[in-house]
């Protein structure tokens, strides 16, 4: 081992002891209920910017490629009248406090944990038939042993419905058939009395699992709330699941009703549903009940008496009728805080995807991220076209209570839909803040996607790159190409000056789960959370501190670290490096270990349609490698590939080709949503003649 190494290795040590200090202390500014862990934002908008006289800029913030360190200005005007500055001077009036800065108010909530969350109930008047005793009660010397608002008795579905008399828009749904439907707060009350009244009369009640197996789609939305308003959990099954991972997942929920659509369409391409019904109720016995959302005329006429128990949704909205023909009215369940409400499912980057269990309270921590971090009003659109089934599509649910407008997209963004495209799409139905995946964008940019003249984007405030790290070149693409003012607030991070290390969350907040599903011991949620740092959170992130903002971002996972000649670096770094080649249309990059210890870095690369693999194109890449970052960091060795895999929730599956190049097997996987891809990373003599040990 060469000193260089043994300095790396020091290095490595020191940010793993240093991690703790690089946690942020979760409240006001960075949680998200529906994710693994926390899910860490940067400041989104200017937070609390000085309310002087004299309006001043905010400071700047950068978006910077880690290696060349060349700031990319993505931010620097301040928004008047935010929500986050009415709650900042209610806490200055009512404890005669003065904060000069967000992040002044930040260090007040973290320091009075227990006031902050009674003036944030206070805040969002908070609809329940028994009070609080304690926002917050320490039970015992585990991260989780805590107890919110105890002695509480409410229901997430009566918080969420509570303009249900009001005639303004509060969900607008929209799939790639340009089938439109919008739904006043009192419309969309009755399409859930509809399905919490069927649900009553078929015997679902507080506790019992209701599994929806649908795209993003009203029914996602009124048969949860549905589900909510009796105390019953809701889960989903992922639409783009084939049937052996469709049916392990239902056989971990454990469901007692099965609500499915027979079929929906992305990028023009129909995927059958109802065909897979069958075989899933089948090897889920647990199922009692199975409800069919027909999306056509002629579904209705289909045999569906192989399926048991099984019902149109016509006729089981009928079902749960008055004999007079009426609806019977919700009645809210009233539950503690922590009742389990939603079972989530992770995105199983790294194995079997974890399963989360969120509590009734859940909605308070998501409308601090709609109202403040988000600075969202009544009137404003939220576009989201994140598919039922990831752990993070309820995420946006709780805006309906705060007036704004949910609407929901199913299909893909790079499709174009009778001459429109996703900016038309968002010009069309006046979006204020549009959540969207760096892959959605990538495909946006190289089909040089760009909104019709005519198209006004004057509405669209924010895009909200989430769910893997973002390069700066989508952020480039937005400000150069779509719209130059809108803030492009990266929700999961691009490398920015700081420091290096892995992310940990040292303070509690409501926005944890309450257990992972069948879990009884607690033994599995920490392991996979809790050991590697005791008294901490861990979501195995790598993240970096802008010491200018103090906003964190997500590198990437820190289990995938890529090592090489001394170095230690993220697959983002090559992405970022090859973005722009126009001979390739994708890549994975992932390290290799040797038996002898030896490490490398191997990129794969799917190719134009025009274009073939040869030594020359190899040497292109690496060339672009090292000019863009540096010679250490070009991969040792680049191979084309058929495809790339990705899972359910589109991001790249690293661990998963890790794996098979160091054991030569495709492991089993049940969330991937292109299972052939694997077989191009067997069987490669250059992966395989590394796996061997020097005799």
């Amino acid at each position: 081992m060469t000193l260089k190494d043994v300095c790396t290795n020091i290095i490595k040590t020191i940010l793993k002891m240093e991690a703790i200090k690089f946690s942020l202390r979760s409240h006001i500014v960075k949680h998200s209920t529906m994710s693994t862990g926390i899910i860490l934002e940067e400041e989104i908008l200017n937070h609390v910017c000085d309310n002087k006289e004299k309006v001043q800029p905010c400071k700047e913030r950068t978006v910077m490629d880690t290696r060349r360190k060349q700031p990319f200005l993505a931010w620097n005007k301040k928004v008047l009248d935010t929500n986050t500055e009415k709650f900042k001077k209610i806490i200055e009036e009512k404890y005669q406090l003065r904060f000069e800065s967000y992040w002044d108010l930040h260090k007040w909530s973290v320091d009075n944990t227990e006031k902050f969350w009674e003036e944030i109930w206070d805040y969002f008047k908070v609809i329940a038939s028994k009070p609080y005793e304690k926002a917050f009660v320490k039970t015992g010397p585990r991260f989780l042993d805590n107890k919110w608002f105890t002695g509480a008795k409410l229901n997430y579905a009566e918080n969420l419905l509570r303009m249900r008399g009001n005639d303004t828009i509060a969900l607008a749904c929209l799939d790639e058939e340009d089938n439109f439907e919008e739904l006043t707060h009192a419309q969309l009350y009755e399409e859930v009395k509809l399905y919490a009244a069927a649900f009553r009369k078929h015997g679902l009640k507080k506790g019992d699992v209701v599994a929806g197996f649908l795209n993003n789609r009203k029914d996602a939305v009124t048969g949860c709330l549905a589900a909510a308003s009796i105390g019953a959990i809701w889960s989903g099954i992922q639409v783009y699941s084939g049937e052996k991972s469709a049916i392990k997942i239902a056989q971990r929920m454990e469901p007692k009703f099965l609500i499915a659509v027979d079929r929906f369409q992305v990028e023009g391409e129909e995927f059958p549903i109802l065909e897979k019904i069958p075989i899933i109720v089948e090897n889920t016995p647990t199922i009692e009940k199975v409800i069919i959302i027909p999306t056509r005329q002629e579904t209705l006429s289909k045999d569906i008496s192989n399926i048991r128990n099984c019902y149109f949704l016509p006729e089981f909205f009928e079902s749960g009728k008055n004999p007079d023909g009426s609806v019977p009215e919700i009645v809210f369940e009233q539950l503690p805080f922590d009742h389990p409400l939603f079972l989530v499912f992770t995105s199983g980057t790294t194995g079997l995807p974890k399963a989360p269990v969120h509590g009734a309270g859940t909605f308070l921590p998501l409308l601090i991220d709609v109202a403040f971090h988000w600075n969202l009003k009544p009137g404003d659109t939220l576009f989201s076209f994140i598919p039922m089934g990831w752990a993070v599509w309820n995420w946006f649910l709780p805006a309906i209570a705060l007036g704004v407008r949910l609407m929901i997209y199913s299909g893909s963004s790079s499709y174009v839909r009778k001459g429109m495209n996703m900016w038309d799409t968002l010009a069309k139905y006046k979006a204020t803040w549009w959540f969207v995946e760096p892959c959605s964008l990538d495909k946006l940019e190289k089909k040089d996607m760009l909104p019709k003249p005519e198209s006004n984007l004057d509405n669209l405030k924010a895009i909200c790159i989430c769910g893997s790290p973002v390069k700066v070149q989508n952020i480039a693409y937005i400000q150069s190409k779509i719209k130059k003012d809108v803030f492009a607030a990266s929700l999961y991070g691009r490398s920015v000056v700081g420091k290096l290390g892995e992310l940990v969350i040292t303070t509690r907040s409501p926005s944890f789960p309450l257990y992972l599903w069948k879990d009884e011991d607690g033994s599995v949620v920490h392991k996979a959370y809790l050991d590697l740092y005791p008294g901490v959170w861990c979501p195995h992130d790598e993240c970096w501190i802008n010491p200018k903002s103090k906003g964190i971002v997500i590198v990437g996972r820190s289990d995938d670290t890529l090592i090489q000649n001394g170095e230690c670096f993220g697959s983002a770094d090559i992405y970022f490096a090859i973005h722009d080649m126009e001979e390739i249309t994708d890549y994975i990059c992932v390290g290799q270990t040797s038996p002898d210890g030896d490490v490398r870095v191997v990129l794969f690369v799917k190719l134009a349609e025009t274009v073939r693999f040869s030594p020359d194109l190899s040497q292109k890449i690496c060339q672009k490698i090292e000019n863009e970052l540096w010679r250490e960091l070009v991969p040792e060795i680049v191979l084309d590939v058929k495809d790339i895999p990705y899972n359910l929730n589109g991001k790249r599956m690293e661990s998963t080709v890790k794996k098979i190049i160091h054991t030569n097997e495709i492991p089993e996987v049940n969330n991937i949503r292109n299972p052939d891809s694997l077989q191009s990373f067997c069987n490669r003599p250059e992966i395989v003649s590394f796996m061997q040990p020097s005799s």
